[in-house]
C-alpha cells in the first residue's frame, strides 16, 4: 500500500492510488498537522484518522465519508491547553555528515569525535540565530561497539575527567529509582563540579525512573529547566 519514512518527522507514502488520494483529501481537511489514517472499515466509507500537530499532542476522528463529518472520538492528553502550547517548527542547517549507511556507521567508537560533531553544528546554529548565547554544555556488548573514542583514552572525552575546564553552570537532575543509570552517577559528577569550584546544582527526584514516567516527577523537570534556563541563559 505504501512506505513510511522520516525526514523532519514521519511520513507515509502511498503507492495504492485510492488511499493517497485519501490522504490528500484528509491533509486538506485538516492543514497544518500531522495526520494518518489507523483503520477503516471494510467499504472505505468510515475511517479512524489519528490527528495531532504541535499544540494539539494528538486525537482521534472518525471520518464519515458519506456523512461528509469528521467528529473527534478521543484525545491523548486532552488536559492540556493547546493555548499555553508552544508552535514548533523543523529547521534545517549543515554538519559535516550526511545521510546513508555509511553516516548511520560512523559513530562507532566515536562517542567525543564525530558522534559530537552533528549536536555541535545544531549549537553553533542556535547562536547564530541568536536563540542561545555561546555557553558550552555537556547536555551489554552491543554499546561497547559505540561507546568511547577510538584511539583514545576514556578519560580523554569523560566529562567527569575533565571537569576542571567546564566554564558553563551544569544543572543535573536525575531521579533516585533509576535503574538504567545510577543516582550515584550524578552525585559524583555533582561533587567533582563542587570540588572545582563549577557552579552545579543537583535535583534529586524520588520517584521518576529513568524517562521521568509520572507526572510529578516530569513537572518538577520543567519547572527545574526553566528557572535554571531564566538565570543562566543570556539569549532569549
Amino acid at each position: 500500500m505504501g512506505v513510511s519514512h522520516t525526514d523532519h518527522r514521519s511520513r507515509i507514502d502511498y503507492f495504492d492510488e485510492s488511499f493517497a488520494k485519501l490522504q490528500s483529501s484528509l491533509d486538506r481537511a485538516i492543514p497544518d498537522s500531522r495526520n494518518y489514517i489507523r483503520s477503516f472499515s471494510k467499504d472505505m466509507r468510515k475511517l479512524v484518522v489519528h490527528s495531532s500537530n504541535s499544540r494539539e499532542p494528538g486525537m482521534l476522528l472518525l471520518w464519515d465519508r458519506d456523512a461528509k463529518t469528521m467528529d473527534p472520538i478521543g484525545w491523548f492528553n486532552e488536559n492540556l491547553d493547546p493555548d499555553i502550547l508552544a508552535d514548533v517548527k523543523a529547521v534545517e542547517y549543515e554538519s559535516a555528515d550526511g545521510y546513508g549507511w555509511e553516516f548511520r556507521h560512523a559513530g562507532r567508537g566515536q562517542w567525543g569525535g564525530i558522534m559530537q560533531d552533528d549536536v555541535d553544528a545544531g549549537a553553533r546554529w542556535l547562536v547564530d540565530e541568536g536563540i542561545a548565547d555561546s555557553n558550552e554544555y555537556v547536555g551489554g556488548t552491543v554499546w561497547s561497539r559505540h561507546i568511547g573514542l577510538a584511539g583514545e583514552n576514556s578519560r580523554s572525552v569523560s566529562p567527569y575527567h575533565q571537569v576542571e575546564r567546564f566554564e558553563s553552570p551544569f544543572l543535573i537532575i536525575h531521579a533516585q529509582d533509576d535503574h538504567c543509570v545510577r543516582f550515584g552517577q550524578a552525585d559524583q559528577m555533582y561533587k567533582a563540579l563542587v570540588k572545582n569550584d563549577k557552579s552545579a546544582k543537583l535535583v534529586k527526584v524520588d520517584h521518576g525512573g529513568h524517562s521521568m514516567v509520572n507526572a510529578a516527577a516530569r513537572k518538577l523537570l520543567l519547572d527545574e529547566i526553566e528557572y535554571f534556563l531564566r538565570e543562566n541563559n543570556a539569549g532569549r
